[in-house]
């Protein structure tokens, strides 16, 4: 159950942060230099999100084979 939260802080922290610097206005920059900020770092945000999942799913992958491995090596002694 813990593993299981901790993966999804590793997911949902740096988003929710990335999320309050969007959200935040920056006050000397112009309308439209802010909105190119907020797309660069939306696209940002989106690509370490799909970086982490893809961690974890090579991760869980491997624990799972990892576990069969040492099913069957048991098992054959």
């Amino acid at each position: 159950m813990l593993d299981q939260v901790l993966s999804w802080l590793v997911l949902v922290v740096p988003v929710g942060l990335g999320l309050v610097v969007i959200l935040v206005p920056s006050r000397g920059e112009d309308q439209r230099g802010y909105r190119k900020w907020l797309r660069v770092l939306g696209v940002f945000l989106i690509l370490y999100g799909g970086l982490s999942w893809w961690q974890q799913s090579r991760v869980a992958k491997a624990a799972i084979s990892d576990r069969q491995d040492a099913i069957q090596k048991l098992q054959n002694r």
